[in-house]
């Protein structure tokens, strides 16, 4: 993503700074402290054994300028004396993680090919970015980013240089591609196939 004022980043996502620096600048996006980096924006995400807001300073002693939370943190100062994380306070910190996808989507002005299908979605993806790269700035959706987690943060590490995403979007049920479409806003979708 572009570097990006928090304060600007907050209004992005409906948030409220409630610690730290208003002037931070924010680089990347990443849900995962252990790989946090400098500049990174650390989103608090639930999951189904741990919740994100416990790895808040590991993600700062990794370089994470600033943490997306859904709690109110009353205690934000770190035991090793390091400087008071900033924090951004949402109400959904998914939808907010999506809303600056999408934000960063229509700010590069970037074409986005969307692929789906119940099998070939990652070949076809290869295919058409290894043609796209021959003459353009490309990213692609890498691992297995292709929900409405992974498809946002391959959007928002993408270079700001960036002529083309192609994205892989995966469906677990009715009105998923939909729901993925409204984020990354696809100029083309390919269906490779669809099977039982």
């Amino acid at each position: 993503m572009k570097p990006t004022r928090l304060s600007r980043l907050a209004k992005i996502v409906g948030g409220q700074i409630i610690s730290g620096s208003k002037d931070v600048i924010i680089k990347s996006v990443s849900i995962d402290s252990r790989s946090s980096r400098s500049g990174d924006l650390f989103v608090c995400l639930p999951g189904k054994l741990t919740d994100g807001h416990k790895y808040i300073f590991e993600a700062q002693r990794n370089g994470a300028a600033a943490s997306l939370v859904t709690k109110d943190l009353s205690v934000n100062k770190p035991t090793d004396g390091s400087r008071q994380i900033s924090l951004v306070k949402v109400n959904d910190g998914l939808i907010a993680l999506q809303k600056l996808a999408n934000f960063c989507v229509q700010d590069y002005q970037v074409k986005v090919i969307g692929i789906t299908g119940s099998t070939g979605k990652t070949s076809t993806k290869d295919f058409l970015t290894s043609i796209l790269n021959i003459s353009h700035e490309v990213v692609a959706s890498q691992k297995n980013y292709n929900n409405e987690i992974g498809l946002p943060l391959t959007i928002l590490n993408a270079r700001p240089e960036v002529e083309f995403m192609v994205l892989e979007m995966a469906m677990r049920g009715p009105g998923q591609i939909s729901y993925l479409a409204k984020i990354a806003k696809p100029l083309v979708g390919v269906v490779t196939n669809v099977g039982p």
